[in-house]
């Protein structure tokens, strides 16, 4: 499967709306789970699609995470609990889809990526996180069950800061202020691979090739998925839904826009970067390849006199005391050899070849 545009054969000729899931399966089942809390209460527990009714109550916000995107029936009985509109829930289940905001009349949709660079492999995954956002409750549905939320967690269940206190527009923002900091948490690593490059360049060899085309690659992956998000944002600042606050829309938004465009101004740096890299080595292979040149040019220069001369006169005198000796045939193929041998270190000895 390409990494940057995934296979639409499954949905190839179907009607808008139809929920096919598009991705890589990450996970054997799909697995829910719910928190409800206000200011002074908090309760944490498994649930299924039947335990579902009733969950959202008054003056309680109810976060239900749904971990696994495979089971389409599944989703589809979600979005018929929550009234999610079709062409919402079809970008829910592509998990190619461009982060965007989709606004309904009671209802917000956001569809994000979480980003995760491997050190080892120097490589970057991504999975996509959706948040369907209505009064006093929050759906969040990702691929894979995993360690996203444990700052949220903590917060929720240590009742630290403001997060009890407020509603679900603010659980939202800071769903997306932990996906929008991992980004320069994972663009800072990948940082310390572009930047620590840059001393290798000063004397090049061909694998750094293969570093940096890989590096370029990761970083337009990186582009791909965290350009949009400003966008993302700034959709969801101008939203005039009822259930989000002006406090949200007028102080924490703005600063997780501002955020997000550091996120992306550190992107446009990395690129530029390895941009100037590539230039780099291709420049410095190219004055390598000139000294080579010119130190061979340097060896024909002095040989070629010597070879006219031998070729005018060549070696037919009569007196060649060579001519005479018993050894001389293996004598020149033996300082032919030593003088073949000797060039080829030398060539080794400066990474010529």
């Amino acid at each position: 499967m390409a990494r940057f545009l995934k296979s639409r054969e499954k949905v190839k000729g179907k009607m808008p709306g139809a929920l096919i899931f598009q991705g890589e399966q990450r996970q054997p089942e799909v697995r829910l789970s719910c928190i409800r809390y206000n200011e002074t209460h908090i309760e944490q527990f498994e649930t299924d699609i039947s335990g579902l009714d009733g969950l959202v109550i008054p003056d309680m916000v109810t976060w239900i995470s749904v971990e696994g995107l495979h089971d389409t029936e599944t989703i589809r009985k979600i979005g018929e609990k929550f009234d999610v509109a079709s062409l919402a829930l079809e970008d829910i289940l592509n998990t190619d889809q461009r982060p965007r905001f989709f606004e309904d009349d009671d209802q917000l949709v956001i569809i994000m990526k979480s980003m995760a660079f491997d050190e080892k492999t120097k490589e970057l995954h991504s999975d996509q996180v959706s948040l369907l956002l209505g009064a006093n409750y929050l759906v969040s549905f990702q691929e894979r069950t995993s360690n996203l939320w444990d700052d949220i967690l903590y917060r929720l269940q240590k009742s630290k800061g403001r997060i009890r206190r407020v509603g679900s527009d603010y659980l939202a923002y800071a769903l997306m202020d932990t996906l929008v900091d991992s980004y320069i948490i994972n663009i800072e690593s990948f940082g310390h691979t572009v930047e620590s490059l840059e001393k290798e360049l000063i004397e090049p060899e061909k694998h750094h090739a293969e570093t940096i085309f890989r590096n370029k690659t990761e970083i337009t992956f990186f582009r791909k998925n965290i350009r949009p998000v400003k966008e993302v944002v700034t959709r969801f600042e101008k939203t005039e839904v009822d259930f989000v606050s002006e406090k949200v829309r007028l102080y924490y938004l703005p600063d997780l826009a501002d955020l997000a465009t550091q996120a992306i101004d550190a992107i446009e740096i990395y690129y530029t970067m390895v941009a100037d890299q590539l230039n780099i080595y291709n420049t410095n292979m190219n004055n390598k390849a000139n000294d080579v040149m010119k130190v061979l040019t340097i060896f024909a220069a002095i040989f070629i006199p010597l070879t006219f001369i031998a070729g005018v006169y060549g070696t037919n005198f009569e007196y060649v005391p060579e001519l005479t000796y018993k050894y001389s045939y293996f004598l020149m193929w033996g300082v032919m050899i030593i003088v073949a041998g000797a060039m080829l270190a030398y060539f080794r000895r400066k990474h010529w070849f």
